[in-house]
């Protein structure tokens, strides 16, 4: 019966341990589906407002006002007649940023048309861009469009060169958009929740802040070790704290799950990279899988109590079979055999086969053993005995 059991609670266990690796294999195909979906969707998104920009750029660098007014260095001018196509494509297609830059080397900000009239303010332009953008826009001569993280935020750049007829460069315009509602859009198509973590390396401290204030939001510059959260679907404090030791993926990886309330999340990776291809920030997907994972353990729980039950069951039932087929039968053999031998003690042989039928299994072979057995027995007893009589009686 102990053997019985232990098998059973041994296949149990076995049963339990592969039933937790399927589930868990269930949970890393389902997170790698998150974040393959994640970051197509996030990727797509961005494709779409590039390809949107770089339509409203090509149209910006054939404007002829635009050109006349960058061309003479008419600041105001260019001001002006910028300030309505701004207005224009931030309605149409959510630009939050448009820069014109010297064609000098340092890529001098000649003009911060998102400012609005503050633009003309001596603090808004005159430095030189460290955009990767125009650096890239310089090299190629040609438009180029990508992810940027700047000192405060994270943007999708379009930058190209505005050419006189001569094909001269006048300057460079560039056009930007926060990724700001790339998270929003993405989680209302599939359902998950992200974050968007960005690498304090790359941004200033004080201008962080500025921009947080700005928008009406607090501060968390010091909510993470080496990370900022830019972004997210989710309250920050729902997040777990494991992300701030995440090292910056160089790919889309599943972070397992995790815990949250009363709450099951398949998670993951996957990178943001900038013009250079430089891992600069990542997005954190979570999936919810607290149904899939009530499933599972109602599943387990299932399977433990089936095997407890087949345990039972068959410990019963092989204590019953070991009492009907063989403990109660040993029990009559060795009251048949005791009796036998009483009969051998009393010289009552021929009770010994009387009407004996031994079954055809191990009790009845064992039987008829010892039956055989007590036979010779009584057999020589009785011939010695014959013997005996013979000699008592004489010649």
């Amino acid at each position: 019966m102990v053997i019985v059991v232990v098998v059973v609670l041994l296949g149990a266990t076995v049963a339990l341990l592969l039933t937790d690796a399927v589930y868990q294999r269930v949970v890393d195909t389902v997170a790698t589906e998150t974040i393959g979906t994640a970051e197509r969707g996030f990727d797509a998104i961005r494709v779409s407002r590039e390809a949107n920009m770089r339509a409203a750029l090509a149209v910006l660098l054939q404007d002829a006002e635009v050109r006349e007014a960058f061309d003479a260095r008419d600041r105001e001018a260019l001001q002006a007649v910028s300030w309505s196509r701004f207005e224009v494509l931030r309605d149409e297609i959510g630009m939050t940023r448009m820069f014109f830059y010297e064609p000098d080397a340092e890529g001098t900000i000649f003009l911060r048309t998102f400012l609005g009239e503050g633009a003309l303010d001596p603090a808004s332009f005159g430095q030189p861009s460290q955009s990767e953008s125009l650096r890239h826009a310089r090299e190629t001569r040609t438009a180029v469009s990508g992810f940027e993280l700047g000192s405060t935020a994270l943007s999708v750049r379009v930058v190209g060169p505005m050419l006189d007829e001569a094909g001269g460069v006048v300057g460079y315009i560039g056009l930007g958009e926060r990724v700001e509602d790339y998270l929003g859009v993405i989680s209302q198509q599939t359902e998950n929740d992200f974050a968007l973590f960005l690498d304090k390396d790359h941004l200033d401290r004080d201008g962080w802040a500025r921009v947080r204030a700005e928008q009406g939001l607090e501060d968390n510059w010091d909510d993470w070790d080496g990370l900022v959260v830019a972004d997210s679907t989710v309250p920050e404090s729902l997040l777990p704290a494991e992300i701030g030791s995440i090292a910056l993926p160089e790919e889309g990886e599943s972070r397992g799950m995790v815990r949250l309330g009363r709450g099951t999340y398949a998670t993951g990776t996957f990178p943001i990279r900038d013009f250079d291809g430089d891992v600069v920030g990542f997005v954190y997907a979570m999936h919810d899988v607290t149904r899939l994972a009530g499933s599972f353990r109602t599943a387990q729980i299932g399977l433990v109590l089936a095997f407890l039950g087949v345990a039972v069951t068959g410990a019963l039932v092989t204590t019953y079979m070991l009492e009907r087929v063989v403990f109660r039968r040993i029990d009559s053999m060795a009251a048949e055999i005791e009796g036998m031998s009483l009969a051998v003690a009393a010289g009552e042989y021929g009770s010994l086969t009387a009407g004996r039928e031994y079954a055809d299994d191990e009790i009845g072979r064992l039987e008829r053993f010892f039956g055989a057995f007590l036979l010779l027995v009584a057999t020589a007893l009785r011939v010695d005995r014959e013997q005996r009589d013979r000699d008592s009686a004489g010649p």
